[in-house]
Formats: C-alpha cells, structure tokens, sequence
C-alpha cells in the first residue's frame, strides 16, 4: 500500500523538477536567457538597436524580398536574414539561399533599401532564370 502511494508522488516531484528546470533555462526576461554556446557555423547575431530611429520604414519587408526573387529566378526560398553589409556597398543586405529544382543552392545579396540584387552565387545561374531574365544574347 505504502509503495502505491510513493511511486505517484516520487514520479510528480521528478516532473516537476524538470518542467521547473526547463521554465528557468527559458526565461525570456534580460540576462536569464538559455546558455549562448560558441558555435563557429552558426551565422554571426547583430544588434540593430543602435540605429537611428526609423530606420526601418526604408527597409524592405522580406515578404516583398522573397517575392522579388522568386520571380526573377525559378526555386524554394531556404533561408533569408537582414544582414550589415560587410563591403562599401549599402548599408544593409538581404542574405537569401534558394534551392533550385536541379538542387543546387544560390546565395543570393539583395541591397535591403533598394532591392536590387548586388550579388549572386550558385551552380548554373542561367538555368534558374526565369522569364525575360533567361535570355541568352
């Protein structure tokens, strides 16, 4: 009988030390975050708080980003990040990696004011233009 009743409660107090545990690691609040680990694959994190306030009406949306590049070349939008420019280019850069049918990966830098493209890397750039922009001249 004795063992009935200490068998429930011994598994509640492991469940709650570990809901408990995982509520601390995750607390959102400045400072209390999970454990920041150096992982050198993982893309560099900036802090744009430091910018001039209203900075961001002239920013593209990346909704409209994504849309720009999709148009203009045939793929599934992998990833996009809101990057500083590390050139003396503009002063901020859409980072886009599309993946193209024949599965191959585009870099694609998009100038995030103007949304012009400033540069492109990949396999087979002309098989994934689409339209206009596939014109062999």
């Amino acid at each position: 009988m004795r063992l009935r009743f200490i068998i429930p409660v011994a598994l509640f107090l492991v469940a709650l030390a570990l809901a408990l545990t995982a509520a601390h690691r995750w607390d959102h609040r400045p400072g209390h975050g999970p454990a920041r680990h150096h992982d050198p694959i993982a893309a560099p994190s900036y802090d744009f708080e430091d910018a001039p306030p209203g900075w961001m009406a002239e920013v593209i949306p990346m909704h409209q980003a994504v849309r720009r590049v999709t148009r203009r070349f045939d793929g599934r939008v992998l990833d996009i990040a809101l990057l500083p420019s590390s050139s003396d280019g503009p002063a901020l850069v859409y980072r886009i990696r599309l993946l193209t049918r024949a599965g191959d990966v585009l870099d694609i830098r998009m100038d995030a004011l103007e949304g012009r493209i400033i540069e492109l890397s990949g396999a087979d750039l002309s098989g994934v233009r689409r339209g206009k922009h596939n014109r062999k001249d």
